[in-house]
């Protein structure tokens, strides 16, 4: 979506800012832009916060005015599956860059560091089908599967402090303690 602001003057400056909820977490992150009107490509889904701050400066800059707009509960739907997703979200600053954004494959790997107690790694991508193989440092195969959108891999436990994980042909590296 573009986003316009209506403010007018000279020397404004815009602050953009995209609030989005953590997977599995009630803790908010976000994004920020400082471009007048930009473009918000919006990936995660559920409930999202949108909010422009406009500082404005007198000629001489010794005064100062700012004023703040909060749009909240931009509900983003999608198959459930998709839910809580981690922060994908972005501003871009024309068309182009959103398409661009809309059409390039978002995976991420949670967490990269695991122990004897936390085997655990979280997949989740905005394409539905997750191809994955996990090899130990020396290459040698270890699992592989698949997976809608997204979820999680039980990794076995290795001699190997390096673990390599492919997923649809992008490398992460996994640390293992």
């Amino acid at each position: 979506m573009q986003l316009e602001t209506e403010s007018v003057g000279s020397d404004l400056l815009y602050t953009w800012t995209l609030q989005v909820q953590q997977w599995l977490d009630d803790e908010v992150d976000g994004t920020q832009s400082a471009l007048e009107n930009p473009y918000c490509y919006i990936y995660n889904q559920g409930q999202n916060k949108l909010k422009l701050k406009v500082v404005g400066y007198s000629p001489d800059r010794s005064k100062k005015c700012t004023s703040e707009i909060t749009a909240e509960n931009i509900y983003v739907s999608g198959p459930a599956t998709l839910r809580n997703l981690p922060v994908q979200s972005a501003f871009v600053e024309n068309a182009g860059e959103l398409q661009a954004a809309l059409q390039s494959e978002n995976i991420s790997v949670y967490p990269t560091i695991i122990n004897r107690e936390q085997r655990r790694v979280n997949l989740s991508s905005n394409v539905q089908n997750l191809q994955y193989s996990l090899y130990d440092a020396t290459g040698a195969p270890l699992l592989s599967g698949s997976f809608e959108y997204m979820g999680s891999i039980d990794v076995p436990h290795s001699n190997s402090k390096l673990l390599l994980l492919v997923v649809n042909s992008q490398t992460f590296k996994i640390l293992n303690q």
